[in-house]
């Protein structure tokens, strides 16, 4: 396995966290791009074990071996994103932030997100891994066959079969926002991408695997960790748009499956 290094924006997210956590128990050398390094996160008690305590998300990261960059993704110039990935020498960049406030959604799931890949062509770092969502493509394009028809109907749906309809109903500039910034990097000659599309997040420990054109569900945060991991240095991955969901084959069987049948979710122009 080589050893990389990682650049995590969105690093203080819960599924930021477990990509740093992972990465880092495959040996590979970790910065987590944080804004607030005062800002508290919980953790359990060594000693005392049903209670958790405060801990500044910046010692949190250097506890765990995890090195951090303070650095305002919503605030930063075009510029200071290259000297960012000159400064940490990355080599993996891993886009894990995003917003919940359709307001924000211009500056942050677009702008900064195509500041980062454009940054990337000038410090001539090629491989990023995305985390991005089910029900991303773009506006006006019928529904992808994989999702059944229950998928696009969003008022009679329950659970995490809500998550597509709600996704493109209730926050409409974020779903065109995360399209457009995609669609930027596709276009882009000398970057190496992967979009994972994860569906309904949980906290849950990672098992089964389902990945592919497999419709709508519920997705392991962990899991989605795992997959962005073992995907970094798989060529049969790269320039690839994937969805996940929890399931029952194992991770490595399926992203075979995917590389083997050519599998890729991408829906939208170029």
């Amino acid at each position: 396995m080589q050893i990389k290094r990682f650049l995590v924006f969105g690093a203080s997210g819960r599924s930021g966290r477990q990509i740093c956590r992972i990465a880092k128990k495959k040996q590979h050398y970790v910065v987590a791009v944080i804004r607030n390094p005062d800002q508290s996160v919980l953790r359990l008690s060594p000693t005392l074990l049903k209670l958790t305590i405060l801990i500044p998300r910046a010692k949190d990261f250097e506890d765990a071996g995890i090195h951090t960059a303070l650095f305002d993704i919503s605030k930063a110039s075009p510029h200071e994103y290259v000297k960012l990935l000159h400064h940490w020498r990355a080599e993996v960049v891993v886009w894990a932030a995003g917003t919940s406030e359709d307001e924000l959604a211009q500056t942050i799931d677009y702008g900064a997100q195509v500041n980062v890949y454009d940054a990337m062509e000038e410090a001539g770092v090629r491989r990023v891994m995305v985390v991005g969502s089910i029900g991303i493509w773009k506006e006006g394009t019928d529904w992808p066959e994989w999702y059944d028809e229950a998928a696009s109907k969003s008022s009679l749906l329950h659970g995490s079969q809500r998550s597509v309809g709600r996704i493109r109903s209730f926050v409409p500039k974020i779903v065109e926002a995360k399209y457009q910034a995609e669609h930027h990097l596709r276009q882009l000659k000398h970057i190496d991408y992967t979009i994972i599309r994860p569906g309904g997040l949980t906290i849950e420990d990672a098992s089964g695997a389902a990945l592919g054109k497999v419709g709508v569900g519920s997705t392991s945060r962990e899991l989605v960790a795992q997959l962005l991991v073992a995907s970094i240095s798989n060529p049969g991955m790269f320039g690839r748009t994937i969805d996940v969901l929890n399931g029952d084959e194992s991770l490595a069987d399926e992203i075979k499956k995917v590389v083997k049948e050519d599998i890729d979710t991408w829906v939208g122009e170029g």
